[in-house]
């Protein structure tokens, strides 16, 4: 597959995903309107954000799969990573103000009596609705995301939208089964009344579930774009193949000193310290690089790839000032 193709796919199913939130962003808070559940402001704000973060991800699909050059003389893969820690502090942000929102409502039912009972059926009907279509998107995101190699964008547009699936889902069901409770039980009478505190507890509970993958791919993404070794077992898969094809073909008894691979989703950044025997000129060496490069290209589609020749691993490669 040309990256052309596979930029056209990634951006097809981004496009189809940005207006597919838009309408449910505008229709949750129509729903929010009509049913007063603070459940339904949550869920509309984070397929507003889903909205506006598909809109951005085309744009740096484009960007990221350009290649070096020489004002990115290591390419562009890292504004994948960038991509997915921005879209994460968003939805950071939107959980933590629907979780300050729905304490808000809380101390004001407990504190001072006053209260909104929601008008459930609406929220239901919705929630159920906007799960199996955001189901739908999650499948087609992973199954173009597999059609492509692999895709961070596509990725974690597909984790989203299965996030915005449950919130769907679990605002329907949660709220729902409180609906069906008879008034006058002791849960529905006038000194304390579920149906008047569930959408905050309902808030609050799907956004201690919704906060743990974007604070995990805050801390994953940030680690990786500082530098540090975070796709470890990739490093052992190129290593290992990378030894096994020097044993194959090297005739100047190149061995590997030091494999560091960055995953940057739809691209891999490598770094390979290769030693050998005896002296080379630089022409010799440059040719060897470009088998070396040729072939990891091949075993590793979407690779960009660095050779260093040293004895030394990379990290003693790098001057300290001692």
């Amino acid at each position: 597959m040309g990256p052309q193709e596979r930029i056209a796919i990634e951006v097809r199913s981004l496009r189809i995903d940005m207006w597919a939130t838009l309408g449910f962003a505008v229709v949750g808070l129509v729903v929010f309107w009509l049913s007063s559940a603070n459940a339904m402001a949550l869920d509309a704000m984070y397929s507003g954000v889903a909205f506006l973060t598909a809109w951005i991800a085309s744009r740096v699909l484009r960007s990221a799969r350009l290649g070096p050059d020489e004002d990115n003389p290591w390419g562009r893969g890292a504004q994948e990573n960038l991509y997915v820690m921005f879209r994460s502090l968003l939805l950071i942000g939107v959980v933590l103000a629907s979780s300050a929102q729905a304490v808000a409502e809380l101390v004001a039912y407990f504190a001072h009596g006053e209260s909104t009972v929601p008008k459930f059926g609406y929220v239901a009907v919705y929630g159920l609705v906007v799960a199996v279509a955001c189901a739908a998107l999650a499948f087609m995101h992973r199954r173009n995301a597999r059609r492509v190699g692999g895709s961070a964008i596509l990725s974690v547009e597909a984790t989203a939208v299965a996030m915005d699936a449950a919130i769907g889902l679990g605002i329907a069901v949660s709220l729902g089964a409180v609906a069906l409770i008879p008034d006058g039980t002791v849960i529905t009478d006038a000194s304390f009344n579920i149906k008047a505190v569930a959408d905050g507890f309902v808030v609050l509970i799907l956004s201690a579930v919704l906060i743990v993958t974007p604070i995990r791919n805050v801390i994953t993404e940030t680690r990786r774009l500082a530098g540090a070794r975070m796709d470890s077992e990739l490093d052992d898969e190129i290593e290992s193949w990378l030894r096994g094809w020097l044993t194959a073909t090297a005739e100047q008894g190149f061995e590997v000193v030091d494999v560091f691979a960055v995953d940057h989703g739809g691209s891999v950044s490598i770094d390979v310290a290769l030693t050998f025997p005896g002296s080379a000129t630089v022409h010799q060496l440059d040719d060897w690089r470009d088998r070396v490069t040729l072939a990891l290209a091949d075993a590793f589609p979407g690779v960009a790839v660095i050779v260093h020749y040293s004895e030394l691993p990379l990290h003693d490669q790098v001057w300290s000032g001692e």
